[in-house]
Parts: structure tokens; C-alpha cells; sequence
């Protein structure tokens, strides 16, 4: 197994994210049990004993809305890239209202890699307004990539990409830069 040396901002930024999920998770639980605790009886008090099943799904809900549970999921890894998918959908740009002008074409990739314990990882790369020019250019297949446990997006790591995307907030930078220029974060990730 490679081992992944990353930057200490980075890790800085996914232990405050850690925290800050847990800490609305926590508070939404807090919330819901109090009112749970206060007007529980008095909404579910017919039901008798299965009304504590009902409480028992209700404090599930927090974990859903805020998502903590893919941080018990997600897990760091360095693979290459074994397949690609692009998929297309319709979207808008105001949901609330959708009209005909706001419409546009959405492009989600998703790449199968096969990382170095011989699993086979799908992972939605990224999405964004289809540009056949743009992600093209950004990755092949049999391009080294990594994943970072609590970021959103994977860095590909190929020798002739003119870009590395930031693992942090996805923007795609000139290989030549040490720093995100959108968010000042670390780029450069070695594997051993």
C-alpha cells in the first residue's frame, strides 16, 4: 500500500469540516430530542409502546440532513483510473422557477478506479455545465489519482496534465502552483 503524505492545511481544513458536521449533527439531535422529550406525549401519546419506535426514527433524521454518515464511509485511497462514465441530465439554474431559458446540460463524471488493495471504487469525480473542451483534458484512463478522507473531489496525478484540480474546492489550477488560487489551499500531495 502507497502512503499518501498530505499537507498539514489540509488536514487542518478536513478536521475542522470533521467538527463542524458533527457539531450540527449534534445540535439537530438536541433539537429534535428536546422537542421529542416536551411534546412527544402529547402528539404521539395514542400510539402506546410504538410510539418509542417512531422516536427511535426520528432521531435518525439528523443523520440523514446533515450527512455524518459519510464520514464513516469515506476512507483515503490512491488508485488508477480503470473506466470513466459521463452522464447527462437537464438542469436549472433557479429551482424554484424553472423556465426554458435557465435550463441547462449537466455533465457528471464518475470514474471506476481500482485502488492499490485491488478494490474497484466508483467515485463521482465532479459535475458541472457540459463543455466537451474543458474535462477532456483533465484526466484519461491510467491516470494516477488520489482521494483525500473528508474532501470532496479527487487530484489526478498524470505527467503531461497542464492542471491539478484542488482537492479542497475542486478548482483546476496550472501545474506549475504549490497553492489553490481560488482557495489558497496545498497541491501538491506525494505518495510513497
Amino acid at each position: 500500500m502507497k502512503n499518501i503524505s498530505i499537507p498539514i492545511d489540509i488536514k487542518k481544513h478536513v478536521k475542522r469540516l470533521i467538527i463542524k458536521k458533527i457539531t450540527v449533527w449534534l445540535a439537530f439531535t438536541a433539537v429534535l430530542f428536546i422537542l421529542i422529550l416536551f411534546f412527544g406525549e402529547r402528539c404521539f401519546g395514542r400510539l402506546g409502546n410504538s410510539k418509542y419506535g417512531l422516536y427511535a426514527v426520528l432521531l435518525l433524521i439528523p443523520i440523514f440532513t446533515t450527512r455524518v454518515y459519510k464520514l464513516l464511509f469515506d476512507r483515503s485511497f490512491v488508485g488508477k483510473i480503470e473506466k470513466i462514465d459521463i452522464k447527462y441530465s437537464t438542469d436549472s439554474d433557479r429551482s424554484f422557477k424553472p423556465s426554458r431559458e435557465t435550463l441547462y446540460t449537466k455533465e457528471t463524471v464518475y470514474f471506476h478506479i481500482k485502488t492499490n488493495e485491488g478494490k474497484v471504487v466508483e467515485h463521482k469525480a465532479f459535475e458541472n455545465r457540459a463543455n466537451p473542451h474543458n474535462s477532456s483534458k483533465l484526466y484519461r484512463v491510467g491516470d494516477t489519482v488520489v482521494h483525500i478522507y473528508g474532501t470532496r473531489f479527487i487530484q489526478i496525478i498524470s505527467d503531461n496534465s497542464e492542471s491539478i484540480i484542488c482537492t479542497v474546492c475542486g478548482t483546476a489550477n496550472p501545474s506549475s502552483e504549490n497553492k489553490c488560487i481560488s482557495c489558497g489551499k496545498s497541491l501538491k500531495i506525494d505518495i510513497k
